[in-house]
């Protein structure tokens, strides 16, 4: 008899310990036609047409929380980038990544409470927390398949101000629909690699800042990220850089409408020393399951530290568009198609990027 509830009691056990715990994740990916039109000198590649399969930035993860009492409850998140095609990919944060071993996507430990979260890991903060939330398709973000024309990746594309960093967040709770964030990441916990030109020297602290507002789908942020010492104000002779972003829009009733302006300098070393953007974003339920989808992109202002215009025929511009549509085969399956173009400079010497891709995305 005791060996029986002794028996009972161990098998229990596990069941009691994980009953906090999800797996969650998405896997997703594509075939994806790129076409190149340039010169080594305006996108580091000759003209050229590409075709291969993709990933679309597939995901795993585990994250839970255990009530400690009076309503605080400690909460946690592993979240790890996987890649349904082989993976291994240079010229993308995959290979900074790859040396961090599990956790190379949001990830964090930490209180929450009736006055606010409190939380330590590795996520965006700032200006990335924020300014991905108009970029609406699923895509390969590689720059070796150069499909950066098939989402909006030039605009949420990472620097120093908008990849992810180990920091130190504060959340406040909502209230009437507001609610923010203050973050601080310290520059021991950053890495050599990050700072390109000052190899021998540790990257900088970076602060940063979000506020935001959600009533009856109408939603509004404003993110901005501060960092000391990046390898392009240190360049200019300055101390900082910075980027922020403000968006606005509707997302509700099977319509999403959001209009998004940033602007950066000094944290930028692949497209330029400052610059501002404007993305638009907008998506319809035309029948159930049945989406379209429509966004467009706007650079301008791209100079060098000299205040020279940038991209070839020097006019600091660049433009993009995207059309495409999803259809849900279920609530977790979803198939997505699209194409769009994003074009740099002007006259005979500018680049063009024309990107068409189909995928499948399954969410667990």
């Amino acid at each position: 008899m005791k060996k029986t509830l002794i028996a009972v009691a161990l098998a229990a056990l596990p069941v009691a310990s994980m009953a906090d715990v999800v797996l969650y994740g998405q896997i997703k990916g594509g075939v994806q036609v790129s076409k190149v039109r340039g010169t080594e000198t305006t996108l580091g590649a000759p003209k050229s047409i590409t075709t291969a399969v993709v990933d679309y930035g597939s995901r795993i993860g585990f994250k839970g929380h255990e009530d400690l009492g009076n309503g605080v409850q400690a909460i946690w998140q592993l979240e790890q980038r996987v890649d349904v095609a082989g993976g291994g990919k240079a010229g993308n944060a995959g290979v900074y990544q790859s040396t961090r071993g599990f956790g190379t996507r949001d990830s964090f430990v930490g209180l929450k409470t009736p006055a606010g979260t409190v939380k330590a890991g590795y996520f965006a903060i700032g200006a990335g927390a924020v300014n991905d939330a108009l970029d609406i398709w699923e895509y390969s973000d590689d720059v070796l398949d150069y499909g950066n024309a098939a989402g909006l990746a030039t605009f949420t594309r990472g620097n120093a101000a908008t990849d992810r960093r180990v920091n130190v967040t504060y959340e406040t709770p909502e209230v009437a629909g507001f609610s923010g964030s203050v973050s601080v990441a310290t520059s021991d916990n950053e890495h050599v690699s990050r700072r390109i030109g000052s190899m021998n020297k540790k990257d900088s602290a970076a602060y940063g800042l979000t506020a935001s507002y959600k009533n009856a789908g109408f939603f509004a942020d404003l993110g901005a990220t501060v960092v000391r010492d990046t390898a392009d104000a240190e360049a200019a002779g300055k101390k900082y850089g910075y980027q922020a972003v403000v968006q606005g829009g509707y997302d509700a009733n099977g319509l999403l409408v959001g209009l998004a302006y940033q602007t950066f300098k000094a944290v930028d070393d692949e497209a330029a020393y400052k610059g501002n953007e404007v993305a638009l974003s907008a998506a319809y339920e035309v029948v159930q399951g049945l989406k379209v989808k429509g966004s467009a992109a706007y650079g301008f202002g791209f100079k060098d530290a000299d205040g020279e215009k940038v991209f070839a025929g020097d006019n600091g511009k660049y433009y993009q568009g995207i059309l495409g549509a999803d259809y849900a085969l279920s609530k977790r399956t979803v198939v997505n198609a699209q194409v769009g173009q994003v074009t740099y400079g002007k006259g005979q010497h500018k680049a063009r990027v024309t990107t068409g891709t189909v995928g499948l995305k399954h969410a667990f």
